[in-house]
């Protein structure tokens, strides 16, 4: 069985990799994907074709958040519809990692 790690670098995916050593592992970091581009993902997946794929991808850095939406959005909205997409398009199975944080983008409380 194949299991691919998206954000194989960060505190989750290191710790998640070590635990899942035993498994045919496919860690990847963002110098092997990038996901916020969807033609990126879908390259990498067609070479890998995982039977797994748990997504721990993303932009953690709180405070930047704010200053570079983009690039949060682009990893942690865009790069998480593109993992899943291409994880749909070759049945394999989808695990994404995420917070329970919520944020409404206005300022206003939800």
């Amino acid at each position: 069985m194949k299991v691919l790690v998206t954000g194989a670098n960060g505190q989750l995916g290191t710790d998640l990799c070590q635990v899942l050593q035993h498994l045919e592992l496919i860690p990847l970091t963002h110098r092997d994907i990038e996901i916020g581009d969807m033609s990126s993902v879908k390259q990498v997946f067609n070479k890998y074709k995982p039977d797994i794929v748990i997504n721990t991808a993303a932009y953690v850095r709180v405070d930047d958040c704010e200053t570079e939406q983009d690039k949060a959005f682009k990893v942690n909205a865009l790069g998480a519809r593109n993992v899943a997409v291409a994880a749909q398009e070759l049945g394999a199975r989808l695990v994404h990692m995420s917070t329970d944080y919520v944020f409404g983008g206005v300022g206003e409380t939800l």
